[in-house]
């Protein structure tokens, strides 16, 4: 389906075009801005909270980025 020696992040925007679904409307199904969509799919690592929203939008599991939790705010201080 897809050529040899593409990145995921090629395959991916092969997949929305083939699809027309733009980074615009991926926002609005996800209730975020069209940078912050562009952002998400570009990420080599997302929320497993938004892992999860991808695939009911149809997009295939082996386009997304890996799927990873990190806790959120400062690192602890260490001296």
């Amino acid at each position: 389906m897809f050529e040899e020696g593409l990145n995921r992040e090629e395959k991916l925007l092969i997949w929305m075009r083939r699809n027309r679904l733009s980074y615009a409307a991926l926002g609005k199904l996800l209730a975020i801005t069209r940078m912050s969509a562009l952002r998400l799919c570009k990420a080599p690592r997302i929320s497993s909270a938004r892992h999860g929203q991808l695939p009911q939008l149809g997009i295939p599991y082996d386009l997304l980025p890996l799927a990873e939790d990190r806790p959120r705010g400062r690192r602890p201080y260490r001296a």
